[in-house]
């Protein structure tokens, strides 16, 4: 398949992610795959950004590419967009089918000393009830995402479904962290550049608190 133009909001975007951390500035970050593009903000360093946009990669095709980019530049971050789409090796259920996808992007996470960030699709149970903020078991193959990863993550935002609602508030929801705690903070989406950002005068603590290790 072709690759498309490296967009300059993801360059942008994901420029943000590495210079906000702890890793090494002008690094490599990854998202499934093969051009290279170069971001820039004002007097700030640049973050190297290569990506393809493939449909069907495997997460073997993925892991080979950023043990690539690692041994010729470093590689701060993986992102990959998104579980679903990708072509996975088929076992006995989807379920493990899943488990084993997730299992190696967690282990490819420790290889390379970096970030791997796998978005996934949400099931259809979340319409039909009234509370609409996302849990875990609205996860597809909740049961395999929950057991093998560190972390899981959500970005919720009401007006996306009730038109009512103010269109730029939303939530940020951390359902599982392994070696951490669990809550939800409030934040604010920026529809002019299409970014979450904190919240004026709102403490970016996690309200819950609860360990779930």
């Amino acid at each position: 398949p072709a690759e498309q133009p490296v967009q300059a909001e993801l360059l942008a975007a994901l420029r943000g992610v590495v210079s906000s951390g702890t890793g090494t500035r002008g690094r490599t970050v990854c998202t499934t795959g093969g051009k290279t593009g170069t971001a820039t903000a004002g007097e700030g360093p640049t973050t190297r950004v290569s990506s393809s946009w493939f449909t069907g990669i495997t997460p073997k095709q993925i892991a080979n590419r950023t043990r690539q980019l690692r041994a010729s530049s470093g590689i701060d971050f993986v992102l990959v967009d998104y579980l679903q789409r990708l072509t996975l090796a088929e076992k006995d259920t989807r379920e493990q089918t899943v488990a084993a996808a997730a299992r190696d992007f967690a282990d490819l996470s420790k290889e390379i000393d970096a970030c791997v960030l796998v978005l996934a699709q949400l099931n259809r149970g979340l319409d039909a009830r009234e509370d609409k903020m996302p849990r875990l078991t609205d996860l597809r193959e909740s049961g395999a995402l929950e057991q093998e990863t560190d972390g899981v993550m959500f970005l919720h935002r009401p007006a996306a479904l009730d038109p009512k609602a103010n269109p730029r508030q939303a939530f940020f929801r951390l359902a599982k962290a392994r070696f951490g705690t669990i809550g939800d903070v409030e934040i604010e989406f920026d529809p002019g550049p299409t970014r979450f950002i904190p919240k004026t005068g709102t403490d970016t603590q996690l309200s819950g608190g609860e360990s779930t290790w």
